[in-house]
């Protein structure tokens, strides 16, 4: 998944837990502190069709912790709704020891991994998307190439998709990710092998941030669940102090204008990481088409957009 704005320098000590719940699952998920929130940005977006359509798939459980602590589950009991979503723990206030992220994801429940047809993230290989706007180092050109392309993760088949981020017509950043659809529509991120540029050397040998399932530790997490629903939070990747980016769905009825198009039913999120508090981000998601836009509602200004959509 590309990130737009590095938020993995450093990680936080003792950044607050509460309970998500998914399909009856309990698992952690950060959430700001009463005086601060946090970020990650997630810019990585799927091929598709440019007509809308929904998912309406039921999410199954994103996670759980190992070693869960029984009186801070008792003091911060999860609020969830008849769909089983994950929803904010309603004693936010008072946040849970820190456990350990496992996603609850198994080959089995993967039978057509590589066909991602969720409306809100789809990735149909030969579809190349096209991003500009202003990152935090000036103007810039994402490109997110869904390539025809799989490769085995931990016993899963994915889609691999290629993004790379252009500055003055000078590559800045090279990354491959991985992604994959289980059978309740639900779109998985099960890592990345990217290449930034290193300030000191001048060419792309910084690979901070990759990381893959199974690997030192490495959890997937989910970037689109099929049927979206307000107020559910979950992580879209773990890999303690690498990558920790997390979203809560705000809308799903939104409406949004981008210079590729405007959209309706549009799903709206928030965006923050564990590794950084200082920057919060929205993304906007268009049925049939998915990632449209990001800006910065925290932090350093940026704001990126879609403005065409290719076949290759």
């Amino acid at each position: 998944m590309l990130v737009l704005t590095r938020f993995r320098d450093m990680a936080l000590a003792g950044v607050g837990v509460v309970a998500v719940t998914l399909a009856g699952c309990t698992g952690p998920a950060a959430t700001p502190s009463p005086t601060a929130t946090s970020r990650s940005a997630a810019a990585a977006t799927g091929g598709a069709s440019l007509s809308p359509s929904t998912s309406a798939s039921p999410s199954p459980a994103l996670a759980r912790p190992t070693s869960p602590s029984p009186s801070a589950a008792a003091a911060s009991p999860s609020a969830t709704d008849g769909s089983g979503l994950a929803t904010l723990a309603a004693a936010a206030e008072q946040p849970l020891a820190a456990a350990t992220y496992v996603a609850d994801i198994k080959p089995e429940n993967f039978p057509t991994p590589t066909t991602i047809d969720n409306s809100y993230y789809p990735r149909l290989p030969g579809t190349r998307y096209i991003y500009q706007g202003n990152g935090i180092d000036g103007p810039e050109t994402i490109t997110m190439e869904v390539t025809r392309d799989t490769k085995m993760v931990n016993g899963i088949k994915t889609v691999v998709v290629h993004d790379f981020v252009t500055r003055s017509g000078k590559l800045a950043e090279d990354t491959y990710d991985w992604y994959a659809q289980d059978k309740d529509g639900n779109v998985w991120y099960l890592g990345e092998d990217t290449h930034k540029l290193d300030d000191k050397s001048g060419t792309l040998t910084d690979t901070k941030g990759s990381w893959e399932f199974g690997k030192d530790n490495a959890q997937p997490g989910i970037i689109m669940p099929g049927k979206p629903k307000v107020g559910e939070t979950y992580r879209q990747e773990y890999r303690k102090g690498e990558a920790e980016d997390q979203a809560t769905i705000l809308k799903t009825d939104d409406t949004a204008t981008v210079k590729a198009g405007s959209y309706k039913t549009v799903v709206r999120t928030k965006d923050f990481s564990d590794l950084d508090p200082s920057v919060v981000e929205e993304k906007l998601f268009a049925p049939g088409v998915g990632f449209i836009s990001v800006e910065h509602v925290k932090g350093p200004p940026e704001k990126i957009e879609l403005v065409k959509i290719e076949k290759f």
